[in-house]
């Protein structure tokens, strides 16, 4: 029996065995005493008397159990027999020190189990045990008697559980889950049931945005991790993000429990754990980085409008050209020349050929011009093309609480590259935008663009570019979100080291007590504060005891809030351009004179011949007529992959909170 203080307080407990003529056989008389008031202030007196008439043997054994005592328990038993046999009287007293919260705690417990919905409280038998540990399934390991007649033991698997801690008559639910694995010992016929709450699956059935509000503040990238990831693999890697744990609670509900500790719920004395149970450790210099350095490199196309001047003037005064017979430029072997170059031919004036006046009525006279001939031009050309552009930045991540012993040792290392995946192929093969439409003659080819980047034409010889970063799949925003989240798991790496130290000890079975408990700890020689990061509670049915092991995650003394971060470095700028690179060359070749030379690949301009004059010369070499230009090549500076400079930033972890202090008494 159980008897809370209040009823027994006052009044003795009797027992007269059943009358009716002397009994024979043996007789069992147990009797189990629970005192649970509030903490005893002077003593109690609770006696026992007991008649008892038979013939055999009578065992009476005793169980006594009493919280909080503070005082004097005194229980005066008499036991008076008649007739023959043996009496054996038992006692058993049991001291429990005080709970957390419920100054009661353990003082009388029970557990309610449910199998598939069925009660199977009473055929639960030996130990029973429960455990929560951060990022990890909760587990309940509970073995009961199964009624008599055949057992299919593969039909519980999968079956719900459901189990209550009962203290004082109160249930307070500790596990929700289902079968995983059933055993049974055949010698006793046992079964033990090991339960899950099946913490990944559960996940698994969320879809991505029940997972992405559960995870709510994660950093995520599409470039870091694969944006088709679902269930347990997609909150895990957004939880590679947060300093905090994912678990479900004890009713299978998911939740997101922070690391930083804040404020203690609950003070701890030397009163509310069991003697020698503390056993405080700390994370050894291999597990806790000095820092972390993450290496990012960006790359992404540049696209680049070179302009240059062009012009060019006929080379033989008027009389010359007439007495040998010069023939003048077709402004169409101009245009030709300037288009199978490979440049788009921009803004471009013609000197046309006069072929004589006219006489205007009243006065005056106006210049006739042949349009398809030229003695001059001027105007511009431009080209499309690329430039690879490297950026490279270095982020070190470092532990502000790392031991001296440690800061020299080597880093965590991560690497990271981005690059811009831009379709400039149709930009490279169209034309740039004219910058003066009105001045272009008509018969030049212009095809519509075909790409969705402009860039604008220099207003002169120069060069004008634009930086393809805006792209919302690789662009520069991008490459921040990614940064953001390689910061953020280095920053996790840092704090999980922090916490590598922990406080574990024994105390009353409370079932209050959470991973979202924050615990503080006074003994004078010990002083901490910290998250619980697991527990594990035994109900023993066989010795009656009920025990909560907790272990605390404590980080270094000390609090240090991270700092911000961002990637805000200016693009490179444009390698430096030759003046000799901004203007196009031609000049003018005439044959069949004295002293002409060979023609040659390196002479570029207008060619003509001579046909008659005193400087004519039939023996001399003669050129075909035609007119070339040479538009300078693009130097190998301004093609070849452009890296930047290295920009190195440095930032401290945050530490998740709490402390653990050692003093020597």
């Amino acid at each position: 029996m159980t008897i809370g203080a209040d009823a027994i307080a006052a009044a003795a407990i009797g027992a007269t065995a059943p009358s009716g003529g002397p009994q024979t056989g043996r007789a069992r008389i147990p009797l189990a005493l629970v005192l649970a008031p509030a903490p005893l202030l002077g003593s109690a007196r609770i006696p026992l008397r007991l008649r008892l008439r038979a013939v055999g043997s009578v065992s009476m054994p005793l169980a006594l159990s009493l919280a909080f005592p503070s005082g004097r328990a005194r229980i005066p038993l008499r036991l008076r027999l008649g007739g023959a046999g043996r009496a054996q009287a038992v006692l058993r007293l049991v001291i429990l020190p005080p709970a957390i919260a419920l100054p009661h705690a353990s003082a009388t417990w029970a557990l309610a189990v449910t199998l598939a919905g069925e009660d199977i409280s009473g055929r639960i038998t030996g130990p029973a045990a429960i455990s929560a540990a951060e990022g990890a399934a909760r587990l309940a390991d509970v073995s009961y008697r199964p009624e008599p007649g055949p057992l299919d033991l593969l039909a519980l698997v999968g079956r719900p559980v459901i189990i209550d801690a009962v203290l004082l008559g109160v249930p307070v639910r500790r596990f929700t889950g289902v079968v995983d694995a059933p055993s049974i010992d055949p010698d006793t016929g046992v079964v033990t049931l090991h339960c899950t709450d099946n913490l990944q699956a559960h996940i698994d059935d969320m879809d991505v945005a029940e997972i992405d509000a559960l995870t709510a503040g994660a950093a995520w990238s599409d470039q870091v991790f694969d944006p088709a990831l679902t269930g347990w693999e997609r909150a895990d890697a957004r939880m590679s993000t947060l300093t905090a744990s994912i678990s479900l609670d004890a009713y299978g509900v998911p939740r997101v429990v922070p690391w930083a500790a804040g404020a203690a719920t609950r003070t701890l004395t030397r009163a509310h754990y069991l003697d020698g149970s503390l056993r405080p450790t700390f994370a050894a210099l291999t597990s806790m980085p000095p820092r972390v350095e993450i290496d990012i490199r960006y790359r992404y196309p540049r696209l680049k409008v070179r302009g240059v001047e062009l012009a060019w003037e006929y080379g033989w005064g008027e009389i010359y050209a007439r007495e040998h017979g010069l023939r003048h430029l077709p402004s169409d072997a101009v245009i030709d020349a300037l288009t199978g170059s490979g440049w788009t031919v921009g803004d471009i004036t013609f000197h046309r050929y006069p072929t004589g006046w006219q006489r205007l009525p009243g006065g005056g006279a106006y210049v006739l011009y042949d349009p398809a001939l030229c003695r001059g031009f001027r105007g511009r050309a431009h080209r499309r093309y690329a430039q690879q552009v490297e950026e490279h930045y270095r982020v070190v991540v470092r532990n502000p609480f790392a031991p001296a012993a440690v800061q020299l040792a080597g880093p965590l290392s991560e690497s990271f590259a981005l690059q811009v995946d831009a379709e400039i192929d149709d930009w490279l093969s169209g034309p740039p935008p004219a910058s003066n439409a009105a001045q272009l003659l008509s018969y030049l080819p212009l095809p519509a663009p075909t790409d969705r980047y402009t860039v604008p034409v220099p207003a002169g010889a120069g060069e004008s570019w634009l930086d393809v970063t805006d792209r919302d799949e690789d662009g520069r925003d991008a490459l921040a979100t990614a940064a953001a989240v390689l910061v953020a798991r280095a920053v996790r790496r840092i704090q999980e080291s922090l916490r590598a130290s922990e406080v574990e000890f024994d105390m009353p079975a409370d079932p209050t007590i959470d991973l979202t408990s924050v615990l503080a700890i006074e003994t004078g020689a010990v002083t901490a504060l910290g998250r619980v990061r697991r527990w594990r509670e035994v109900y023993d049915h066989d010795t009656g005891t009920a025990v909560t092991t907790v272990a605390l995650a404590v980080a270094p003394v000390g609090y240090m809030p991270q700092e911000a971060f961002a990637l805000d470095q200016a693009p490179p700028g444009n390698p430096e351009i030759r003046v000799s690179a901004l203007s196009g060359a031609c000049g003018n070749h005439v044959g069949s004179v004295a002293g002409a030379p060979e023609l040659s690949a390196e002479q570029i301009g207008f060619f003509t011949n001579a046909r008659s004059g005193p400087e004519f010369d039939p023996e001399a070499p003669s050129y075909p007529e035609h007119f070339t230009v040479e538009l300078p090549e693009v130097d190998p500076a301004h093609t070849e992959l452009l890296e930047a400079a290295v920009v190195e930033q440095e930032i401290y972890a945050g530490s998740p909170g709490g402390f653990l202090v050692l003093e020597v008494v």
